[in-house]
């Protein structure tokens, strides 16, 4: 989140508005009509990442927030996860009780873990053998981007955004200069993995 009047911000306040109202009415406000038709998807999802909580018994204002993060997560898939869940991690402070924040970035990580990159290695691997077209099996640690690959400074910035948005990650962009090898980029995306702090 870049502010509290970020456009994007204030549409999210709209949607958790609409989705909080919704689940009163049992029926779908309009701007919500895509989201809540994805629920049947949504809701199984929220009671994985958070079993402790059937959903009749989350508070109303953290199970919208939940909906509305893992749509983005799961089905919309247009902004990084980071950035979904600083958000929604955000949208809980303003809103939520004081234990929401905490209580979301749990469900959310938890989301992240099982869902999104359930084995980190595998995607990468499968990524990078599908890309150069190699066996998976001769991906290894030590197999070097430039050398290895023959990948140019050009194509190293095609490549990792490719990488970027097939595997749901924002690498900081300091860190991709220093990414030499296939062992140093799984270091860098297990680090981004790791569920955000509130």
């Amino acid at each position: 989140m870049k502010t509290a009047t970020d456009p994007r911000h204030l549409h999210r306040i709209k949607l958790v508005q609409h989705l909080f109202s919704s689940s009163f009415h049992k029926s779908p406000h309009p701007e919500v009509t895509t989201i809540w038709k994805e629920l049947p998807r949504i809701d199984p999802l929220i009671l994985k990442a958070a079993p402790e909580w059937p959903l009749d018994k989350l508070n109303s204002v953290d199970l919208a927030i939940l909906r509305l993060a893992v749509y983005e997560l799961t089905i919309d898939k247009k902004a990084p996860y980071k950035v979904i869940i600083d958000e929604a991690i955000e949208l809980a402070k303003e809103f939520g009780s004081s234990n929401s924040p905490k209580f979301i970035n749990g469900a959310l990580g938890k989301l992240i873990q099982s869902h999104m990159h359930p084995n980190l290695k595998t995607a990468l691997i499968n990524f990078l053998a599908n890309e150069f077209k190699m066996d998976p099996e001769a991906i290894h640690p030590d197999l070097n981007f430039s050398s290895d690959l023959n990948l140019s400074e050009t194509d190293m910035s095609h490549f990792f955004q490719r990488l970027q948005d097939a595997l749901s990650v924002d690498l900081p962009e300091e860190k991709i200069p220093l990414l030499t090898t296939v062992g140093d980029l799984l270091q860098a995306l297990e680090e981004e993995d790791a569920p955000v702090s509130p």
